[in-house]
């Protein structure tokens, strides 16, 4: 699975017209702009293109988390794979195989939280850098979108559906806490697994 890169600081310290900056921004000298609007426009690419890059990173850690955690699922009730046909060490294998899956899932849960948090604060600063280089534009009219579900652009009103309106954080949430609820349920089959074979 390939990693994003993230943005180069070099090239996200130059001005937004060499950064990549959004169409329709303009150039600060060519309009007459001062050197802060130089400034704030550079700053707006590079909060832009930290948004792209975390919201890019949280759905591969996201992902990567999904194949191991379905894996594990298989193996924590099926762990034949130990190589014996004892029911004592079948449930200890089982029970070790969802005690990692819950550890996992706790990490790569806060991991791709954070990174979503962080996706956050680019969007919320980018959106005040937008605000400040004039009127509302791309971003302040998504945000928009999501909080009103619906958004007035010309002779056009453009509405959310409300199942689209969960939030990506809040969905992940949702996901990390059903695999960490099954980890913890195999965790407890496996144990008494092992108490019936036993006694």
């Amino acid at each position: 699975m390939t990693v994003p890169t993230p943005p180069d600081p070099a090239v996200l310290a130059q001005p937004a017209a060499d950064a990549g900056q959004p169409a329709g921004l303009g150039d600060g000298n060519a309009a007459g702009g001062s050197g802060s609007s130089d400034d704030l426009r550079a700053q707006y690419a590079a909060a832009v293109q930290m948004a792209v890059y975390d919201g890019q990173l949280s759905w591969q850690v996201t992902g990567l988390f999904v194949q191991f955690a379905f894996l594990m699922v298989v193996g924590a009730i099926f762990p034949s794979f130990v190589g014996t046909t004892s029911k004592p060490l079948l449930g200890v294998a089982g029970g070790l195989i969802a005690l990692a899956g819950l550890v996992m899932a706790t990490m790569f849960g806060s991991m791709s939280l954070r990174i979503r948090t962080y996706q956050d604060l680019w969007v919320a600063r980018a959106e005040d850098l937008e605000g400040r280089l004039g009127p509302p534009g791309v971003l302040s009219s998504g945000s928009q979108l999501s909080r009103a579900g619906s958004i007035q652009i010309g002779p056009a009103t453009l509405r959310m559906r409300r199942v689209s309106s969960v939030k990506t954080k809040t969905v992940m949430s949702w996901l990390f806490g059903l695999f960490a609820v099954v980890f913890l349920a195999l965790l407890v089959f496996n144990l008494v697994r092992v108490v019936q074979a036993l006694s």
